[in-house]
């Protein structure tokens, strides 16, 4: 199956100023809150224990591509909630 990126996040950003670096600051941010902003049953379901929250953690999961970004199809502000994770 062809992977067809509409938007490709780094180069999207990075064209509006952004280094890789803060790129990847933004997604490690907004995957904690979204996290935090689950019921303790809906983190359990899927697997998302403290070890797996710890912030070297995540950035390791985005470089290894175990976490991956993608643009949200209806953003308009680009420079908020820039990603949303495919686990």
């Amino acid at each position: 199956m062809a992977n067809i990126v509409k938007y490709p996040i780094y180069q999207t950003f990075e064209n509006l100023g952004m280094s890789r670096e803060e790129i990847e600051y933004d997604a490690v941010d907004t995957i904690i809150e979204r996290v935090r902003g689950m019921s303790n049953r809906e983190r359990e379901d899927l697997g998302l224990t403290d070890d797996w929250m710890n912030q070297n953690n995540l950035y390791t999961y985005i470089h290894n591509g175990r976490i991956k970004l993608h643009m949200m199809k209806d953003q308009k502000n680009l420079h908020q909630n820039i990603i949303y994770m495919q686990i």
